[in-house]
């Protein structure tokens, strides 16, 4: 029985980790697509929240591409992310 429900809480950790996977990959496919959707909020860098999910990702577009500054949560001291700029 023991093992049945290890099985069980590992199954539904992985799910959980899954959707928060395919959550924050929403949110990267749309920072790929309209790099500029997201508004700034220091300086070049742009905020975006992940629907569902008390995390942000922090970006700013460079030359040619987009570079993640954090996947960030949002209980987090922010000067953490914003010692990264």
């Amino acid at each position: 029985m023991n093992s049945t429900m290890q099985q069980t809480d590992t199954n539904n950790a992985n799910r959980g980790w899954e959707k928060f996977t395919a959550a924050v990959q929403r949110v990267l496919d749309q920072i790929t697509n309209q790099p500029e959707f997201y508004p700034k909020v220091l300086q070049e860098v742009r905020e975006a929240l992940v629907s569902g999910y008390p995390y942000c990702i922090y970006y700013r577009e460079e030359i040619g591409q987009v570079v993640i500054l954090s996947v960030f949560h949002t209980a987090r001291d922010p000067s953490i992310w914003q010692g990264r700029i």
